[in-house]
């Protein structure tokens, strides 16, 4: 009797599984190539490769990368390039490939937040648009990278920067404690004219070749002055305003000291005239008397004549 209870369940069961292959409940591998639509709740597994019925590449691949663990979705075109590349890398990344994978278009973040980036294609020039450790900034790239715009922001506020088409020297707008800055660079990278506001109000100066200011125009705790430096920012001369309220007009000599002056002094206008060691040597002025005089010195500062 148990002998036949036993070959009842092994008939069973082998007539079980020849009505769930046939009713489509189970499929062994290559059972069944004709297509038919199915529901499911669920479906795990480590990866879905979708081949067209008339390709030999498949049109579009889910799968778990092994290195980072994270989700990719890949899909190709009727060429079998890929054109469009999802995945996971810091944060979600899409990437839109053009023809022939010329051209491109990245969506993702990084620390900072989101970022887009358009390449031309030559798969260099394009534009982007990224946030960094100060705010959002857009770039745009010329061809060949020749030709470079950036709209940013820094710590004291925004920034505009324009490079030629040899991504050297260019233009900056942009903020400083004080107020806004106009810069033009050369194609070192270095300042040849700035124009911005300082701490005592607007200013305007002109560099050299050596990068020395040779002319500075701007404010100072007195008022306005402008001045005029000679090659190596020796020499020059200098107008402005002085401390007692009234102005001056000083030249240097090519060793930057005090060759002559003229200010304005306690009683009225007054000239200097200095020797090589920058000491006053001779002078003429007004006296509190309203009376004019002439004076000179020797170079140890003595007095030696006066005329009033």
């Amino acid at each position: 009797m148990r002998r036949k209870e036993v070959w009842y369940a092994v008939i069973g069961g082998f007539v079980g599984a020849v009505v769930a292959i046939a009713a489509g409940w189970v499929l062994p591998t290559g059972a069944q190539t004709e297509v038919k639509d199915a529901e499911f709740d669920f479906i795990t597994c480590r990866g879905i490769n979708v081949v067209h019925s008339k390709g030999s590449f498949p049109s579009l691949i889910m799968r778990v990368n092994a290195e980072t663990g994270g989700g990719e979705i890949t899909v190709y075109d009727k060429d079998g390039s890929i054109s469009v590349f999802i995945r996971d890398n810091v944060g979600g990344e899409v990437t839109v490939y053009g023809q022939d994978l010329n051209g491109r278009v990245i969506m993702d973040s990084d620390k900072h937040g989101g970022r887009v980036r358009v390449y031309g294609n030559d798969n260099i020039s394009g534009a982007s648009m990224v946030n960094d450790e100060y705010g959002g900034m857009v770039g745009v790239v010329g061809k060949d990278r020749k030709g470079v715009v950036y709209i940013s922001h820094h710590e004291e506020g925004g920034m505009v920067t324009v490079h030629d088409k040899d991504a050297q020297k260019g233009a900056t707008m942009g903020m400083n404690e004080y107020g806004g800055v106009f810069a033009v660079y050369d194609d070192a990278f270095k300042t040849r004219a700035l124009m911005g506001v300082g701490e005592y109000g607007p200013q305007i100066r002109v560099y050299g070749n050596d990068g020395r200011p040779s002319v500075n125009m701007a404010n100072d705790v007195y008022g306005g002055h402008i001045a005029v430096f000679g090659n190596g920012g020796k020499g020059g001369a200098a107008i402005g305003n002085y401390k007692n309220g009234g102005g001056h007009v000083t030249v240097y000599g090519k060793d930057s000291k005090r060759a002559a002056s003229m200010t304005n002094a306690e009683h009225g206008g007054q000239i200097n005239v200095s020797g090589s060691d920058g000491k006053v040597r001779g002078g003429l002025g007004v006296n509190k008397f309203g009376n004019g005089w002439v004076s000179t010195w020797d170079k140890k500062g003595d007095r030696l004549n006066t005329l009033k």
